[in-house]
């Protein structure tokens, strides 16, 4: 009788646990937010110092600092913590978006966020017109990694992500696409759920 009424409990404990875990996972790949609504970048030492690549960079930002009504505002401050990169990424990424994370549950604040930009392998477009044959445009994949580093995931509806338009959080652009360049309702609509 002992032994069932450890069994009980163990079975009890261990579905608690598991709930406790899986509440944690949902928790992990919800969109996560900042802390403020007025997170700041650098340039690391990596990041191409031409003109065209920094202004780049602000047209990247400024696609997200334009969605109303919410008054989320990227800006660039020399001290900051989260920083733009160009650096060697795996797997043959375009781009990335590294994090540190804070608060409480689970680490649910954005503290700082890390766009990146794969420096190897890529010919990389960094003007305002149209990439050449087998370029990727710079704008379109930095503002791209600029909205997860705004909290955002990829878009996870296949459809609306087919072609060469759809919204700038889908998971992969072609080589001479730019429509990432600026956001669809839907990024908007994102970005105004999480900082209302």
């Amino acid at each position: 009788m002992k032994s069932i009424k450890v069994q009980m409990l163990a079975a009890l404990l261990f579905g608690f646990a598991a709930a406790l875990i899986a509440a944690g996972a949902v928790n992990a790949y919800s969109e996560k937010t900042w802390f403020t609504y007025s997170p700041q970048h650098k340039y690391d030492s990596s990041w191409p110092t031409g003109n065209d690549w920094q202004q780049r960079a602000i047209d990247s930002r400024t696609a997200w600092n334009n969605v109303s009504p919410t008054s989320f505002n990227w800006s660039y401050n020399a001290s900051a913590d989260s920083r733009v990169e160009y650096i060697s990424l795996c797997c043959g990424r375009l781009g990335e978006t590294g994090y540190w994370w804070c608060g409480v549950p689970y680490f649910s604040n954005i503290c700082a966020a890390f766009p990146r930009i794969q420096n190897t392998g890529y010919t990389w477009y960094a003007g305002t017109g149209t990439p050449s044959s087998g370029q990727y445009d710079l704008w379109s994949v930095l503002t791209h990694e600029f909205g997860h580093g705004s909290g955002l995931y990829d878009h996870s509806t296949s459809g609306s992500c087919s072609g060469t338009g759809g919204p700038t959080m889908c998971p992969s652009i072609s080589a001479t696409s730019t429509h990432w360049r600026t956001l669809e309702q839907e990024d908007n609509d994102r970005l105004n759920s999480i900082y209302p």
